[in-house]
């Protein structure tokens, strides 16, 4: 570009500047009118295209005035950033400028005498030119920037997928997961899981990695974290929005929006949620490699959950106790309540097998396991540990009558007669108990404990007075053989 020709523009500025407004709306007429293009636009409002509008006329004046040095070009450059972010084509940017060629040719044609006529075109088309090659350098550096950003997430689903050993549990999985994803990715800052035990509870943040914050999220409607729980879809939140909830505003510094992805199954909600330094990223990498790893974290839970689950009742099995004592402990804790650990067994099973066959004792047993689980609350758990073994797992309690409320309901449950082909069955229960933190052993301690307490209950069943009977030291001293069986099942 000559100074000759820069010369001529400055004599015929006034004029080309004094149409940008109706260049722009010609601009974004253009966008509008191809599906792919309008798509990007679909969501925005009245307000929010003017404004864009307006930054495009202001961008054909500035590229009139401009004087093409480093800052003008870096400028343009950010712009093909940010078109590539948004999902545009390159070759509708490249078509764009065929707009301002056309209406610029146009008024070169109305207004400008005809010894200036091609040397002015010649001149704005070198413009146009050299403000499109610097758009395509931006384009293609963010096009660049965005497969690395996807081989990064790539390479952390696979590290995610051969770090964990198979008969890892889901929150170990969920852990490499959090870990993996900003291990080498300098856009993401932030990362995190949380499960959702029952909508009065809050979100607590599990595996944090980069940023920390350990805030704690109540149930709002406005929160972003539980319109994604409760819709199923990802969100993707800027921490600039005006309802930005409180929790999240110190992050304001650091990340400037988050991903929150939902996934969970058979009841066991969960999210996870990635923070980006940079506005627009989820968008301009997509959101299908995090929906992936929701996908991953759904199938580890379902083999999880099918390895955990006996296969007569669909009750949690063995296999399940730990993780399930150390959640209920951990909500004991954080709420200041009772965990009651509650071991039974059935009285008169072992006769019901005798007297009608094993397969008749199979159907009682899902009988009872129906019936047990509509009697707890959504934060119980019943777990059979086999044969006609369960423990039940009780938080949430604030004294002891709420516990003795609920030993009353489990009687009648079990007592509540069995039809077997046809032929009425009755058993009974017997029943010990611990209660944390009265009780503040550690998991492997409280179920001893509790296995001590409902041996003195089967061994007293002739005299007791109680079907059951609460662990104290002297339970243990009176226990001869605390894992005395099947004198009666």
């Amino acid at each position: 570009m000559t100074q000759e020709g820069h010369a001529l523009l400055s004599q015929y500025r006034r004029l080309l500047i004094g149409q940008s407004e109706s260049l722009a709306k010609a601009f974004y007429d253009y966008l509008m009118s191809h599906e792919p293009t309008a798509q990007v636009f679909s969501g925005f409002n009245e307000a929010r295209m003017q404004k864009l509008v307006a930054a495009q006329a202001d961008h054909a004046r500035q590229m009139l005035t401009a004087s093409c040095d480093h800052a003008w070009d870096e400028k343009v450059r950010a712009l093909g950033r940010v078109h590539q972010m948004h999902g545009i084509e390159i070759s509708w940017v490249a078509g764009a400028y065929l707009i301002y060629q056309r209406h610029w040719d146009h008024l070169i044609h109305m207004a400008v005498p005809n010894q200036d006529r091609e040397a002015l075109r010649m001149y704005l088309h070198q413009l146009l030119m050299h403000d499109l090659m610097l758009q395509m350098e931006g384009y293609q550096y963010s096009v660049r920037q965005t497969d690395q950003d996807r081989t990064a997430l790539f390479a952390a689903m696979l590290r995610s997928l051969t770090d964990v050993p198979g008969e890892t549990g889901t929150e170990a999985f969920l852990c490499v997961i959090c870990r993996e994803l900003i291990r080498d990715n300098d856009a993401l800052r932030w990362s995190w899981y949380a499960l959702a035990t029952t909508e009065d509870e809050p979100l607590y943040l599990q595996c944090e990695h980069g940023v920390e914050i350990q805030s704690t999220i109540v149930n709002t409607p406005d929160d972003p974290c539980w319109k994604a729980l409760h819709s199923g879809q990802v969100v993707v939140f800027p921490l600039s929005d005006p309802t930005c909830p409180e929790w999240l505003t110190p992050l304001r510094t650091e990340i400037a929006e988050i991903a929150i992805i939902p996934f969970g199954i058979h009841g066991q909600r969960a999210i996870g949620v990635v923070g980006s330094k940079d506005r627009g990223y989820f968008q301009r990498v997509g959101l299908d490699h995090f929906a992936a790893f929701a996908h991953l974290s759904n199938l580890v839970m379902a083999l999880q959950q099918q390895s955990q689950r006996d296969p007569l009742t669909g009750l949690p099995n063995r296999m399940a106790l730990d993780e399930r004592i150390e959640n209920a402990l951990e909500r004991a804790n954080r709420h200041q309540t009772l965990m009651a650990m509650i071991m039974f067994d059935l009285d008169g099973f072992k006769a019901v097998n005798d007297t009608y066959g094993h397969p008749a004792g199979d159907q009682l047993l899902v009988t009872l396991a129906r019936r047990l689980q509509g009697v707890l609350r959504a934060t119980d758990s019943v777990i059979r540990l086999g044969g006609d073994e369960f423990v039940f797992l009780l938080d949430d309690l604030e004294r002891w009558t709420d516990l003795e409320m609920i030993i009353e309901r489990i009687h009648q449950t079990v007592e509540e007669p069995y039809l077997l082909d046809g032929v009425e069955a009755h058993v009974g229960a017997s029943l010990g108990i611990t209660l944390y933190p009265l009780d503040d052993g550690k998991p492997r301690d409280l179920l001893r404990h509790a296995d001590l307490a409902l041996y003195e209950a089967k061994v007293n069943k002739a005299t007791r007075t109680e079907s059951h009977v609460l662990y104290t030291p002297r339970v243990a001293q009176d226990a001869i053989h605390p894992f005395l069986r099947g004198e009666e099942g």
